[in-house]
């Protein structure tokens, strides 16, 4: 198999994910570290893909992410597809949006689907005595949604086939694409 064509066959599952809510790769991990230097994961929703190496999410801006992305920006994403057997690894720098062009064009999008998902009186992970203390919401429509923007330096993918496993890594150096295949 040639490197590229498998790059495109992996890079169009992630374009596809951002169209179709039910694609296998709409939900993937988020790994960030926190201020004691821990590794902290939670599953994620893909909303954009520029179908190369940008990938954003939506969030509250009082979310433990959002706090760990300030303290630490390097991230990383995995995807897979249990289907498929198919592993996206990203390592990246992320960069936090609450105001500005993108910013509002995403609010317009999110806000109209889920606006409660930014809304909430209480932050993500207050204490609360009963669960149904959970959903008081703001008048203020979007004062806390945050687009978390991953721009990856590092991608891999990785291809389970029972006995041929294919693997390949794709770095981002000085606007140069690095590509190699690497052993499974």
């Amino acid at each position: 198999m040639n490197l590229d064509a498998a790059w495109k066959k992996v890079l169009q599952q992630v374009q596809t994910a951002n169209e179709d809510p039910g694609h296998s790769f709409r939900y993937m991990d988020l790994a960030t570290v926190d201020a004691e230097n821990q590794p902290v994961q939670r599953t994620v929703v893909l909303r954009d893909f520029d179908g190369k190496k940008t990938f954003s999410i939506f969030t509250d801006a009082r979310s433990r992410k959002v706090k760990h992305i300030q303290g630490n920006d390097q991230v990383s994403l995995l995807f897979y597809d249990d289907d498929t057997k198919l592993q996206l690894s990203v390592q990246g720098k992320a960069t936090l949006l609450t105001n500005g062009e993108k910013w509002e064009r995403y609010w317009k999008e999110a806000g109209s689907k889920s606006p409660h998902s930014y809304t909430s009186a209480k932050a993500p992970g207050a204490i609360i005595d009963e669960p149904e203390d959970a959903y008081e919401w703001l008048q203020e429509e979007n004062k806390h949604f945050c687009v978390v923007r991953i721009q990856a330096y590092k991608m891999t993918f990785l291809q389970l086939d029972g006995k041929r496993h294919l693997r390949g890594v794709q770095e981002f150096v000085e606007g140069q694409t690095n590509s190699r295949w690497i052993a499974p």
